[in-house]
């Protein structure tokens, strides 16, 4: 701890003098002084002492002031003397001031105990007397001259009643403020209410625990309702994270954390708590959303595993992507994951070319059956297994397709000519318009009814009556105007503008449309849009206007130095919605903060009037008391003056008084006016002791230099001539000799130090403006956030060198310090510097491309003008924010471009392969489209050379005849697979069992929603084959039934005689027939069948009848032909 230079007291970190003696730590040593000087100081001291000593003041450090004094005296050093008898005149001052302070105490205590005992509330004046003690212990005595003067008890009834007024208004402060904030304040109303009532009985102890209370509650609701909304904004983004399906148990943990610390009051952990679930929160949705790929990959390798597909790479990449997650790498688990997903598409893309060529050997048999030729599908077959073996999928894909090719064409070679001669009947009557679905269709039925009845029909007179193109482009255009008009609408009725009549006449503009009145649809949107458009601009002015009046509130405030922040950041937040374009909300935050301002500034200016009329009387009182005791120091002091004393310091002490009394600092311009009065009257009365001692000074002072072998015989003669004054009672004159004698021996001294005290002073000036240049420099960098380890220490030890005088270890503290100082300055001026040029750089490339760059150039103006007022801190943050405000603009532009350029590029690859799959389609019918080939190349070209505008244009003479081509082969497919459909389900009703024919009909209707018209068309008659096969089959069957039914009654007749040899023959014939598939004679045989074995048996029936006749007859005999007739009658049984 540092020590006083002159009385060794101990001093406080900081302070700025001693408390014993009143020396001030800056204060230089005395270098010149005479012998009278130090004996008049040390002689005022002592008789100081003598008078203060007497009235049992404590003066030990005054006393060892004045012996040292003595000692430095004795030993010449007469400056060294002179500040020890001023510092010790200061110290009997200082402990003269502290004795009358502790009797004023003590008054002060009595004077408390008695007001408390009459029932008076004193808890102010009390502690204003604890306050004065240690103001007194610390030695700030003009600190407990006004805390003595606030603990009188004159006026203690009315400054309670001001200050708790004050109390009460502060409590109702904290307890709006805590509203605003949210917080519950029941409890502290309850508590300011009570407070009121007893301060209005005057029961200002009660009122002021009810005050503290009410505070304490208030505080305690806003900073309980700030950490809840710490919770709530946690606990909502936990439940957004839980819905994208994050994992939140290291979270939720955290959580209950802070609902604990919430619960017990430790907020700080709340806040803490909260950042840290916040942490958790948004690791955890990071950590879901990389595992969303890895889910995906492994439900697709799970799917593909049980469809019997090669997984194992996939499934080891998705290890990977697993151990990579689990580290936190998800930039790789995120590549891995995909890298998986694609190794399972490619294991699915093998296995369904596996599949296709299980299904292809289906479609060999088939073909087989109906006696198709297989050579070519074969051998496409026999390709597409070796491309799959080999790991070729774009060959096996297309060997396959081109299977199945083969197959449809081997399938309907019968039907194409029929297929075909229809197509080209719609082509050649309607391939030149554009063809609506629903009236192509019908065209296509009349033509297909006229054509089944047998007339004769004109296509192009039925194409040119009933088909109509519509301008679909219109129709897109007024659609995306009226979607686009809704929506501005919105944006009107979210601010409280409605426009009337609107909605209706967007819906009377899209019947116009319908209707096909696009004049009308778009006046009327104009109209409209106009109205809207009006609005919208008008909206946009009030929020301009409404902003500018906030700002100008919030300046207004401002420059009031009243704190705002509330207003400040609202209004921020109505700039920034400003910027974005939501003009209702920047209305309701400049409004907010115009009104915040507005009630900040009245509240000031009310406590301001209230101050100013309640201190205005007092001051003035005390101003002119004070007033007159400044003209009589100077009167005393011009007395002084004119007996030419020093009276320098009581001159100090009345300025002072004065520049106190300006600045109304009244206890402080007292205290000196105190000063000046003693130190008048203490010069007064030691101006003779002064000059007795300054004389016998002066005599030791000449035989000192004698005995430094100096010429004193001039300095004898002075000396002799002040005895002569001293006799005659001219004090000054003994004074004036004795300082001419003392200057002369002083010179000659000085002489010989001068050299070393020059060298002294330059190296006190270079440490300190060293010291001074470093400080700033610290000072520059801390406002840059830039901190040196242990500057602050180097630097107070620096500073106490100086004092010291150690210029050695100021260099050596500082050195250090200022090396690395400028180097960080320098380097952030460098940095500042960079930034500014590329922050200029890219504004200007953002120039160049007409961009609104009014924001980043603003931001740049502001950081160059920190950067030249040496803000540097300032100067990297605007210029940060201009490069990154030109940056997003810049890069916002190159994306816009790729994106417009993607998407044209993107549309006409569409059209392109659009066109080409139509042709391709078309192919397989034999027809071409006439220079379509041509035109998809040029397309093409034009696509890889990017003239975009250039695609639309070689497609434009061949998209209008695809397009109605398209359209009429889609109506006949739909048709035709009606067709077969009902075909299904009648021979369905009819028992037949024909899964083939249904499979293939959802191959016919994957071709049509794969725009494969001609394909789907071609399965037609695949399907009638399969139905057709199935009856045959049925047929069969019941033909095999019907011939063993015969040869089973053929049998049976023959056992009973019945001649059968011709029905033998026939039956034969029909075995024969049967077993070599020629079932359409076996019913004619089975008619004849039946008819011979009838005719057959009739004669037998004849010729038993011929044979028997009346008379006796054997029972055995008769009962025989009975038997005989009986088998001849009854059919046999059935199998």
């Amino acid at each position: 701890m540092p020590t006083c230079t002159l009385c060794e007291t101990p001093l406080a970190e900081g302070a700025g003098a001693c408390p014993a003696c009143g020396s001030s730590v800056a204060q230089t040593p005395t270098t010149r002084a005479g012998s009278g000087q130090a004996r008049v100081a040390l002689d005022a001291a002592r008789r100081a002492h003598s008078a203060e000593g007497a009235k049992g003041v404590d003066l030990a450090v005054a006393m060892r002031l004045i012996q040292a004094g003595e000692r430095a005296e004795a030993a010449g050093e007469f400056g060294r003397a002179l500040d020890f008898g001023r510092a010790a005149r200061r110290a009997v001052e200082t402990a003269h001031r502290r004795a009358r302070i502790e009797a004023d105490l003590a008054r002060g205590e009595a004077l408390v105990t008695q007001a408390r005992e009459a029932g008076i509330d004193t808890l102010a004046a009390e502690r204003n007397l604890e306050l004065a003690r240690k103001a007194a212990y610390e030695g700030a005595f003009e600190e407990v001259d006004n805390l003595l003067a606030r603990a009188s008890l004159k006026a203690l009834e009315g400054r309670q009643e001001r200050h708790f007024k004050s109390l009460l208004e502060r409590a109702a402060e904290r307890i709006a403020h805590a509203k605003e904030r949210g917080g519950d304040v029941s409890r502290a109303e309850e508590a300011h209410s009570k407070a009121r009532k007893a301060a209005s009985t005057g029961a200002f102890g009660e009122a002021r625990r009810h005050t503290d209370s009410a505070v304490e509650l208030a505080e305690q609701s806003r900073r309980y309702s700030r950490a809840e909304a710490f919770l709530i904004n946690v606990q909502a983004e936990a439940e957004a994270a839980r819905k994208a399906g994050a994992d939140l148990t290291e979270a939720r943990e955290i959580v209950s954390h802070a609902r604990e610390a919430l619960r017990t009051g430790v907020y700080a952990d709340v806040q803490k708590f909260a950042h840290l679930a916040g942490v958790a929160i948004r690791e955890a949705r990071r950590f879901a959303q990389a595992e969303i790929p890895i889910k995906i990959a492994e439900r697709e390798v799970k799917k593909e595993e049980r469809r019997g597909g090669e997984a194992a790479r996939a499934r080891q990449a998705m290890d990977a992507a697993t151990a990579a997650l689990q580290e936190r790498d998800f930039g790789k688990s995120r590549a891995v994951a995909k890298e998986a997903l694609d190794l399972v598409r490619e294991a699915g893309i093998l296995r369904r070319i596996r599949e296709s060529l299980g299904s292809l050997s289906l479609d060999s048999e088939d073909l087989r059956k109906i006696g198709a030729e297989t050579k070519d599908f074969d051998l496409y077959v026999k390709d597409a297994m070796e491309a799959v073996d080999a790991g070729e999928v774009g060959a096996a894909k297309r060997l396959i397709q081109q299977a199945r090719h083969a197959a449809e064409g081997a399938r309907e070679a019968r039907y194409r000519e029929v297929v075909r001669t229809t197509v080209e009947m719609i082509i050649t009557h309607a391939g030149a318009r554009h063809v609506d679905a629903i009236k192509a269709r019908e065209l296509l039925k009349e033509v297909e009814d006229a054509i089944g009845v047998g007339q004769s029909v004109d296509v192009q007179k039925l194409v040119a009556e009933r088909l109509e193109t519509k301008d679909l482009e219109q129709i897109k255009a007024l659609t995306e105007e009226a979607t686009r008009i809704k929506e501005r609408l919105l944006d009107l009725r979210r601010a409280d503008i409605d426009v009337t009549g609107a909605e209706d006449r967007i819906t009377a503009a899209r019947e116009a449309t319908d209707a096909g009145r696009y004049a009308d649809a778009r006046k009327m949107l104009s109209e409209v849009d106009e109205i809207v458009r009006s609005l919208q601009d008008a909206l946009k002015e009030a929020a301009e206007e409404m902003l500018a009046r906030a700002r100008e509130s919030v300046e207004k405030v401002r420059a009031e130095k009243v704190p705002v922040p509330d207003a400040v950041r609202i209004l921020r937040n109505a700039e920034d919605a400003f910027a974005q374009g939501r003009l209702y909300e920047t209305l309701e935050f400049a409004r907010i903060a115009s009104g915040r301002a507005e009630r900040a500034l009245q509240r000031h200016q009310e406590e301001l009037g209230k101050l100013e009329e309640t201190s205005q009387r007092e001051v003035t009182e005390r101003l002119e008391a004070l007033r007159a005791r400044i003209d009589a120091g100077k009167q005393a002091i011009m007395k002084i003056a004119s007996d030419f004393v020093d009276v320098t310091a009581a001159r100090d002490a009345l300025n002072n008084a004065d520049r106190a009394i300006a600045s109304k600092k009244f206890e402080e311009a007292d205290a000196y006016l105190t000063a000046a009065e003693d130190i008048t009257k203490s010069v007064v009365t030691s101006l003779k002791s002064g000059a007795e001692k300054i004389l016998e000074d002066v005599r030791a002072k000449i035989e000192a230099a004698r005995s430094e072998e100096m010429d004193v015989t001039p300095l004898e003669a002075k000396a002799a001539s002040a005895a002569e004054a001293m006799n005659s009672g001219n004090h000054t004159q003994v004074l004036i000799i004795a300082n001419q004698i003392s200057q002369s021996i002083d010179e000659e001294r000085r002489a010989r130090v001068a050299d070393e005290q020059k060298r002294n002073l330059d190296r006190a000036k270079k440490a300190s403006e060293r010291f001074q240049r470093v400080r700033k420099l610290l000072e520059e960098l801390r406002k840059a956030d830039i901190d040196i380890a242990g500057a602050e220490e180097n630097i107070r030890g620096a500073e106490r060198a100086i004092q010291k005088r150690s210029f050695e270890d100021v260099d050596l503290l500082l050195g250090d310090i200022e090396e690395t100082a400028r180097a960080l300055k320098t380097e952030l001026t460098t940095a500042a510097t960079n930034l500014i040029d590329r922050a200029r750089a890219r504004i200007a490339q953002a120039k160049s491309l007409e961009l609104d760059t009014d924001d980043a150039s603003g931001a740049l103006v502001n950081a160059v003008a920190y950067f030249e007022r040496g803000d540097y801190d300032d100067a990297v943050e605007f210029a940060r924010v201009a490069e990154q405000k030109a940056d997003a603009l810049v890069r916002a532009h190159d994306e816009t471009l790729a994106a417009m350029e993607r998407a044209r590029r993107d549309a006409g690859r569409a059209a392109i392969d659009q066109i080409k799959k139509l042709t391709d389609d078309l192919s397989r019918a034999d027809i071409e489209i006439l220079g379509a080939k041509g035109a998809v190349t040029r397309a093409e070209a034009a696509l890889d050379e990017k003239r975009y505008e250039d695609v639309s244009g070689e497609l434009a003479a061949v998209s209008a005849d695809a397009a109605s081509v398209s359209e009429g082969l889609r109506v006949a497919a739909l048709d035709l697979v009606t067709m077969v459909a009902n075909t299904i389900q009648a021979a369905k009703a009819e028992g037949l069992d024909v899964p083939r024919a249904e499979h293939v009909l959802l191959n016919a209707k994957d071709a049509i929603n794969d725009n494969r018209f001609v394909e789907a068309i071609e399965y037609k008659k695949v399907i009638e084959d399969i139905v057709a096969d199935a009856r045959r089959q049925r047929g069969f069957a019941e033909m095999e039934a019907r011939v063993v039914e015969l040869r089973t009654e053929l049998e049976a007749s023959e056992k009973v005689g019945v001649d059968v040899r011709m029905t033998t023959e026939l039956l034969r014939r029909a075995e024969e027939d049967l077993r070599s598939g020629r079932f359409d004679t076996i019913e004619s045989y089975a008619k004849q069948i039946s008819d011979s074995l009838a005719m057959a048996k009739m004669r037998r029936v004849e010729d038993d009848g011929r044979d028997g006749g009346p008379g006796p007859s054997a029972p055995g005999n008769g009962g025989g032909r009975s038997g005989g007739r009986r088998a001849l009658r009854c059919p046999p049984p059935r199998h």
